[in-house]
C-alpha cells in the first residue's frame, strides 16, 4: 500500500536481476511511448474505448512460445508476441492494416488496462520496432519472461509450522478464536499452479460453479472452456493448472492448508478457497502477458485477494495498469518483496514496488524475528515482514522437491513464503468484515504490526505480522496513527522527543486523550495525545501507544527509535588558508545530534613557536648521528586543545629519520618512523619543500589530516596524521620546555634541518573573535566576514563552545591580515654568475618583519614527468634587496619572496630570472674573416655605431696583431654588422692596410686596428670609421703612428664603409709637419667630441723631452 502514505515515495530505477525464493525475471523492460500519460489517467480513459476482436488462439504466442522458453531459458521475452496499446481513436481498418504488415493477430485483450497481446511470425523484435513507429500505437512493450530462480532449501521437515506461533509467527491461535464465523474469501494463487489433489488442499480448491465440467463449452461465457478449477496461462493454455514445479502448492498450503483434518499441516486461514492460476511452467518460466491474464481472470471471477510470490523484473506499464485496474475492483495484491538482500527504496523490485495503494509488500524474517539475510527491505517500499525461513508447507507430488511418497511436505525459505502468511491474515480480516477495501485491510495489518528492533527503519510498519491482533481489531476497525513519527530518523542522546498520536474509535470518535504511553518495560510514561521523553543511552527504544476501542478490544501501536551517539565532523582538513579583505571564509561540518542544539562560535588565535636555522647557526644532520634535541620554550600556561608540529628538512635518504615530540611532562608522541623508503629526489626535499627556512612549505603532523604519514609520498608537504596521536597532549598545560627529537638511524646519508614549528591551540587564546551566538549546529557551516576581523592578525581557527560533546576546534588555520605581497620585485642587475634583486619596503610597522627570498630552479625527474622547483639558496633580510651568487650563465631561475612577521607569512611574490645570454665571436667563428692565430689580439679595441644605416648597431673589432700574409703584426679590422637578432658574422667586412684604397700598406708591427672609433661629424652626414695604426713608420721615422679615416657611402643603394677614399693622417704631413714624431705612436687613443677627433700620441717629444706625449685635434 503506497498511495495513502506520503512518506512512501521513491524513484523507479534499474530493476533487480536475481532473488532467492521468488519467481523472478522480466529483465529490462523496453517501452516505446508516443505520448506518455499518467497511468491512472490512462486507466480512466480506457473505459470509453471500443476494443478490437481477438483473431488468434495463440498457437505462436502461447504454445510455441512456451516450448521455446522451456528449451531456451535465457530468452528475455516471448519470441513471437508483444504487448501494445492503440490510440483512443484508432480506426479498425488502420489497426488491421498495421497487423497485416507484420502478419500479426490479436491473441488477447486485457480490457481493464486496454493492452493487447499481438503475435506475429516476424518475431518480437521486428514487431516491437515496427509497431513503435505507428501513429495508431501509444505504447508497445516486450512480453517479458518471468522465471523462478528461487534459492529454496530442501531442509528436512521441521516437525511444526513455526510461522503460526505467537512469538514471531502470526499468532494464529488468537486469530482463529475470533474468526470462526468468517465468510468465505477467494484467494487467487498466481504462481506455478496448485496440486489440487493434495489431501491438505483438495477440499479448499476454488470451483467455478457456473461451469459444467468437461462439456467442452464455455458455459459462463468468460472466455475459458471448462475452467472449473482455474486456468493454465502458460504455453499449454488449458483448464488444468496442475503444479509441476511446487512453488504454488507450497504457497497455497501456507495460506489455507486444511485445519483439523488429521493430515500434514494447517494454513493461516480456514475460510479460503484457493483459485489456482498457473502462469509459470514446470521450470519456473513465464511472461508478463500470462501474469496479466491470470490477474484479470482472478478479478473477473471473484477473487478478492491474490498472492503474488514472484517478481524481480523492471517497471512494466502493462502490468502496472493491470494491478491499478484490479485496485478499482477492490482487489488486494499481496506481493513478495524479493530475495536480493537489497534496499528496495534504491533498487526496487516489481511488482512489489509499484506505487499502488492495493499492494502490500512483504519481507521475510526467521524464527528469531530477525530480517532474513536474503530478504529485500526498504522503509518506503516494503510494508511489513512475516515468517519466511524454514517454512514447512504442502508440496506438489509432480515436483522434483517431492522426495517422498505423497502427500508431500517441504520446508523452503524466501519472501515467497512470507507473502502467503499476509494473504491468509488478509483473508481472515476480509471474512470478518467484507466491506473493507484493500487499503482498509492493509491499514489494519500495518497498524497492528508487532514492532521489533530488527525491523525498525527497515520496513514501513517497523514490525512483523501480528495476525492475531490484526484479526481481533478488524471488526472494530479503530486505529491509532502517529502524527510526527519518522521511523528512519536517528534520535541522539540528550535530544528531547515529542511523539503525538491520534486514536479513532470504530464509531469514528476521537479518543486520543485516553492513549496510554508505555516504554519497553511497560512502564507508563504519560496519558494523552502525546508523550515527551529524553533518551540517555545508545540503542533502540520503543514507545507504545495503546487504548481501548468502544468494542472493548485493545488498540495499540509501537514506535521504535534508533538512539545514536552525537557526532560532529568537520568537512575539511588542516590547511593554511587566507582570504582577501572583505571576502568570507566558510567553515563547514556535519552535525549528528539534536537538530535544535545551539552553540556559540568564535575564531580563536593559535600560538606559534619556531626553531629556525641561519647561515651562522646551521642544524646539520650528519650520518648515523643523533638523536638531536631541539628545545622550544612555551611560557603560556593554558590548557591544550590541539597540537600541530611542522618540520622542514632536507635529507639524502628519507627512511633514515625518526621524528618525535616530547611534552614538558615527559609524555612522548612518535610522529614519523623511517617513512618514505624511496630515494630522495633531487634537492633532497623530503620533509617539506621550498625555502630552506620557516617560510618554506613545511611538513605538518596533525590530528585533522586526511592521511597517515605512512600512506603519503615525498616530500610530505601539507598535513599528515602522525604515527601516534597528538591528542595525547589534549587537556595538559602547554607551559614548559618542549623537545623535538630527530634521529638518524642508518648509515651513509645525511641532511639538514631548517625549521621546526610548534602550533598550540589552548582554552585561553590571545585573541578571540565572536562569529555567532546561539548558532544551530544543524546549520552545518559558519561564514567568517573578513571585514569584521580587520583588527586581528595571526592564525585562527573556529571554536565551538560547550556542545553536548564538549568543545571543538575546527581545522587549522586561517590566516588573518598577513603581510601583503611584496610589490615592485625587480632585477637590479644580472651578471654571468649573480643577480641582484630589490623590492619596495613594506608599510607594516612590525619589529618582527623580515623578508625571505628563495632562489629556485625547476628540476624534472623521470624523463621530465615529475617536475618541481628546487630551492638553491635562501636570503633572509631586513632590507629590501638580496644578492644571489653562483648562478650558471645560460640557465633560468625564479625568486619567491614573502614578507614574514611573528604572526605568519603573507602570499609570495614571484620573479623569473632569465638566463645570462652571451655569444662568442672569434676569427674562427663561421663567417668571421681572418682566422684565429697566435698574437692576433682580436678584440683589442671596439667601436659601436650604425655604419650601414639600417637602424641596428654594428661592431668594429680591432685585430692589431693580425698577420697579413707573411707580414706579422701588420693588423686589421673586422666589422660585424647588426640585425634584429643581434650581431651576425654573416657579411663580415675585413679591412687592412693592404685592402684596396687603404693607404700606407701593411708592414710588420704596424698594429693597424689598435684603436677604432666611429665618428659622426654632423647629423646630416653619414658616419666615418677611424682606425689607428700607432706603430706605423713614416718613411724612415719609425713608430710615428697614423690614423685612417674611412668614410661610409652608398653603394648599390646600401650604405657601407668605403676604402676608396682613405684619409690617412700622420705627423709628417701638414699641418703637423714636425721633426719630432719618431716614436710618437700617434693613434694610441682616439676620442670624438662633437665630431672633432682628439688623437693621443703618448711618445711625442716636447722640447726635446722624449715621450712627453701630446693630443692632436683634427677637424674636418
Amino acid at each position: 500500500m503506497k498511495a495513502s502514505r506520503s512518506v512512501r515515495s521513491f524513484m523507479l530505477i534499474t530493476s533487480l536481476t536475481s532473488v532467492w525464493a521468488l519467481i523472478l525475471g522480466t529483465v529490462g523492460l523496453a517501452t516505446v511511448a508516443a505520448d506518455e500519460k499518467d497511468p491512472e489517467q490512462m486507466l480512466l480513459e480506457t473505459s470509453e474505448i471500443v476494443s478490437f476482436a481477438e483473431t488468434s488462439s495463440g498457437e505462436l504466442a502461447r504454445k510455441l512460445a512456451g516450448k521455446m522458453i522451456n528449451k531456451y531459458p535465457s530468452l528475455k521475452q516471448n519470441p513471437y508476441a508483444v504487448l501494445a496499446k492503440f490510440t483512443d481513436s484508432a480506426p479498425e481498418n488502420e489497426v488491421q492494416n498495421l497487423l497485416n504488415e507484420i502478419n500479426g493477430s490479436i491473441v488477447e485483450h486485457y480490457p481493464t488496462s486496454n493492452w493487447y497481446l499481438i503475435e506475429t511470425p516476424m518475431g518480437a523484435l521486428n514487431a516491437y520496432n515496427y509497431l513503435g513507429g505507428s501513429s495508431v500505437i501509444t505504447e508497445v512493450a516486450f512480453d517479458q519472461t518471468i522465471s523462478l530462480t528461487a534459492a529454496n532449501t530442501n531442509d528436512p521437515l521441521i516437525g511444526d509450522v513455526w510461522g503460526l506461533n505467537n512469538i514471531h509467527g502470526v499468532d494464529a491461535e488468537t486469530a482463529w478464536l475470533v474468526s470462526s464465523g468468517a465468510d468465505e474469501v477467494v484467494v487467487a494463487v498466481i504462481d506455478s499452479g496448485v496440486d489440487i489433489n493434495h489431501p491438505d488442499l483438495s477440499s479448499i480448491i476454488w470451483t467455478n460453479d457456473n461451469e459444467i465440467p468437461n462439456n467442452g463449452i464455455d458455459d459462463d461465457s468468460n472466455g475459458y472452456i471448462d475452467d472449473v478449477n482455474g486456468w493454465d496461462f502458460t504455453g499449454e493454455y488449458d483448464n488444468t493448472p496442475q503444479d509441476e514445479h511446487g512453488h504454488g502448492t507450497h504457497v497455497s498450503g501456507t495460506i489455507a492448508a486444511i485445519r483439523n483434518n488429521s493430515e500434514g499441516i494447517a494454513g493461516v486461514a480456514n475460510n479460503v478457497k484457493i483459485m489456482p492460476l498457473r502462469f509459470l511452467d514446470k521450470d519456473g518460466f513465464g511472461v508478463t502477458s500470462w501474469a496479466i491474464s491470470a490477474l484479470e481472470y482472478a478479478v473477473a471471477n471473484g477473487a478478492q485477494i491474490s498472492n503474488n510470490s514472484w517478481g524481480g523484473g523492471g517497471y512494466e506499464p502493462a502490468l502496472y495498469s493491470a494491478i491499478a485496474s484490479a485496485q478499482q475492483q477492490n482487489h488486494l495484491f499481496v506481493a513478495a518483496a524479493g530475495n536480493s538482500g537489497q534496499n528496495s527504496d534504491i533498487n526496487p523490485m516489481y511488482p512489489a514496488a509499484y506505487d499502488l495503494s492495493n499492494i502490500i509488500s512483504v519481507a521475510a524474517i526467521n524464527s528469531n524475528g530477525a530480517l532474513a539475510g536474503f530478504s529485500n527491505y526498504g522503509v518506503n517500499s516494503v510494508d511489513i515482514a512475516a515468517p519466511g525461513v524454514s517454512i514447512l508447507s504442502t508440496m506438489s507430488e509432480d515436483s522434483a522437491a517431492c522426495s517422498s511418497s505423497p502427500p508431500c511436505y517441504t520446508s523452503w525459505d524466501g519472501t515467497s513464503m512470507a507473502a502467503p502468511h499476509v494473504a491468509g491474515v488478509a483473508a481472515l480480516i476480509l471474512g470478518l468484515n467484507n466491506q473493507l477495501t484493500p487499503e482498509d485491510i492493509i491499514t489494519i495489518i500495518l497498524d497492528n504490526a508487532r514492532s521489533t528492533v530488527s525491523l525498525n527503519g527497515r520496513v514501513y510498519s517497523g514490525g512483523e505480522l501480528d495476525g492475531g491482533q490484526a484479526v481481533v481489531n478488524s471488526g472494530s476497525f479503530g486505529s491509532i496513527t502517529f502524527n510526527n513519527y519518522n521511523p528512519t530518523e536517528i534520535i541522539y542522546i540528550g535530544q528531547t522527543i515529542t511523539l503525538s498520536a491520534t486514536a479513532i474509535a470504530s464509531d469514528g470518535s476521537n479518543i486520543s486523550s485516553s492513549i496510554n504511553w508505555t516504554d519497553q518495560q511497560d512502564q507508563l510514561l504519560a496519558t494523552g495525545s502525546s508523550v515527551t521523553f529524553t533518551p540517555t543511552a545508545v540503542g533502540n527504544v520503543s514507545v507504545t501507544a495503546s487504548t481501548q476501542d468502544i468494542s472493548g478490544t485493545e488498540m495499540k501501536k509501537t514506535a521504535w527509535f534508533t538512539i545514536g551517539e552525537p557526532t560532529l565532523n568537520f568537512l575539511s582538513y588542516d590547511q593554511f588558508t587566507s582570504s582577501a579583505f572583505g571576502s568570507e571564509k566558510l567553515t563547514s561540518w556535519v552535525w549528528g545530534g539534536d537538530p535544535n542544539e545551539t552553540t556559540n562560535i568564535q575564531a580563536i588565535s593559535v600560538d606559534r613557536y619556531f626553531v629556525e636555522s641561519s647561515p651562522q647557526n646551521r642544524y646539520l644532520l650528519p650520518d648515523s648521528a643523533g638523536p638531536w634535541n631541539y628545545e622550544i620554550a612555551v611560557t603560556n600556561t593554558n590548557t591544550i586543545l590541539d597540537v600541530i608540529v611542522g618540520v622542514r628538512i632536507n635529507h639524502t635518504w628519507p627512511g633514515d629519520l625518526n621524528i618525535a615530540i616530547t611534552h614538558p611532562d615527559g609524555s612522548n608522541v612518535l610522529l614519523a618512523d623511517r617513512n618514505g623508503w624511496e630515494s630522495a629526489r633531487d634537492g633532497q626535499e623530503i620533509w617539506g619543500e621550498g625555502s630552506k627556512s620557516c617560510s618554506g612549505e613545511l611538513a605538518y603532523f596533525s590530528s585533522f589530516a586526511s592521511q597517515s604519514i605512512s600512506e603519503r609520498n615525498l616530500p610530505f608537504t601539507g598535513f599528515s596524521l602522525p604515527l601516534e596521536s597528538l591528542e595525547t597532549f589534549a587537556g595538559k598545560s602547554s607551559n614548559g620546555n618542549w623537545l623535538v627529537q630527530i634521529d638518524d638511524t642508518a648509515l651513509q646519508d645525511d641532511g639538514e634541518l631548517f625549521c621546526i614549528e610548534l602550533i598550540i591551540t589552548t582554552t585561553n587564546p590571545v585573541e578571540s573573535i565572536p562569529l555567532a551566538q546561539s548558532y544551530p549546529l544543524s546549520s552545518g557551516s559558519v561564514d567568517w566576514a573578513m571585514a569584521d576581523t580587520v583588527n586581528y592578525q595571526g592564525a585562527f581557527r573556529v571554536f565551538l563552545e560547550n556542545t553536548t560533546l564538549g568543545t571543538f576546534v575546527g581545522p587549522c588555520c586561517h590566516l588573518l591580515n598577513m603581510p601583503d605581497i611584496p610589490s615592485g620585485l625587480t632585477i637590479d642587475s644580472r651578471s654571468i654568475d649573480s643577480v641582484v634583486i630589490s623590492w619596495n619596503e613594506s608599510a607594516i610597522n612590525d619589529n618582527s618583519l623580515v623578508y625571505v627570498a628563495d632562489l629556485a630552479q625547476e628540476k624534472c625527474l623521470n624523463n621530465g614527468v615529475n617536475c618541481f622547483n628546487q630551492t638553491l639558496d635562501t636570503c633572509i633580510t631586513l632590507v629590501a634587496t638580496c644578492t644571489f651568487s653562483g648562478l650558471v650563465s645560460n640557465q633560468t631561475y625564479s625568486v619567491n619572496l614573502v614578507a614574514q612577521t611573528s604572526s605568519g607569512k603573507g602570499d609570495k611574490a614571484q620573479l623569473d630570472i632569465p638566463a645570462f645570454e652571451y655569444a662568442i665571436f672569434t676569427q674562427n667563428t663561421a663567417g668571421v674573416r681572418g682566422g684565429s692565430e697566435a698574437g692576433d689580439a682580436f678584440g683589442s679595441s671596439l667601436a659601436v655605431g650604425d655604419l650601414n644605416g639600417d637602424g641596428f648597431e654594428d661592431l668594429v673589432v680591432g685585430v692589431p696583431g693580425e698577420a697579413i700574409g707573411r707580414i706579422d703584426g701588420a693588423g686589421g679590422v673586422n666589422i660585424l654588422y647588426g640585425s634584429a637578432e643581434g650581431l651576425s658574422a654573416a657579411g663580415d667586412q675585413f679591412i687592412s692596410q693592404n685592402t684596396a684604397g687603404v693607404r700606407g700598406g701593411s708592414e710588420a708591427g704596424d698594429a693597424f686596428g689598435s684603436f677604432v672609433e666611429i665618428v659622426n661629424s654632423s647629423s646630416d652626414e653619414p658616419p666615418s670609421l677611424i682606425i689607428a695604426a700607432p706603430n706605423e713608420s713614416i718613411g724612415s721615422v719609425t713608430f710615428s703612428g697614423a690614423i685612417h679615416i674611412l668614410p661610409t657611402e652608398v653603394v648599390d643603394g646600401t650604405l657601407e664603409v668605403s676604402t676608396g677614399d682613405d684619409a690617412m693622417l700622420h705627423l709628417g704631413q701638414n699641418p703637423f709637419a714636425t721633426a719630432y714624431y719618431k716614436n710618437a705612436f700617434l693613434g694610441t687613443a682616439i676620442v670624438s667630441i662633437q665630431g672633432v677627433l682628439h688623437v693621443g700620441a703618448p711618445g711625442y717629444a716636447v722640447n726635446l723631452e722624449s715621450e712627453a706625449g701630446a693630443i692632436f685635434t683634427i677637424t674636418e
